[in-house]
């Protein structure tokens, strides 16, 4: 089976991701930089170079005056509220049958407007389309490509099944409101 798990490099993913290999899966692990890609492509596990929050970019947005989304903007990520996932896990503990795989989402939104959402956020000037020659020169071939250019679409119906109503619908709402 093919694993992807956050935290490869840390105690606890480190640990699974060991289980899971030594269980014949393949592993893909998020680590935050390319010294922990080295030390967890050496234990087998294949690293993706990324962050749940991708704090950098954020980070990128305050220091250089400027959003960007690369190309028209148009891949579309599924996204949901850090709180709403919080309560499905407490929900799927209670109702879900053991070795459940739920996705968790609770819409989707395409880049190019999540990035004009914190660029209005941070009283910037409009978000900008980076050629993806640029982002790939950037950020690197793997994330420009992969995490930032591509689409990242789940369907929560497991979920929704189980009785899980989200409380917080929109991504751009919530930057718009609460973005620090």
């Amino acid at each position: 089976m093919r694993i992807f798990i956050t935290g490869a490099n840390g105690f606890i993913g480190g640990a699974v991701a060991g289980a899971l290999i030594d269980g014949g899966h393949h592993v893909r692990g998020l680590v935050r930089d390319n010294a922990k890609a080295i030390a967890v492509a050496a234990r087998g596990i294949e690293p993706v170079i990324g962050t749940l929050d991708d704090a950098a970019l954020l980070q990128q947005a305050r220091d250089s005056g400027v959003v960007r989304y690369i190309g028209r903007g148009l891949t579309r990520w599924s996204n949901v509220h850090i709180a709403d996932v919080a309560a499905l896990y407490a929900l799927a503990l209670v109702k879900a049958p053991a070795a459940s795989f739920i996705f968790v989402e609770n819409g989707e939104q395409a880049l190019g407007e999540v990035a004009q959402a914190i660029a209005a956020r941070l009283d910037l000037s409009p978000a900008q389309s980076w050629p993806a020659e640029a982002a790939i020169e950037a950020r690197g071939r793997e994330r420009a490509t992969f995490s930032l250019g591509s689409n990242s679409r789940v369907r929560g119906t497991a979920a929704a099944a189980l009785g899980w109503v989200p409380r917080h619908r929109s991504i751009t709402d919530w930057i718009a409101r609460e973005l620090v």
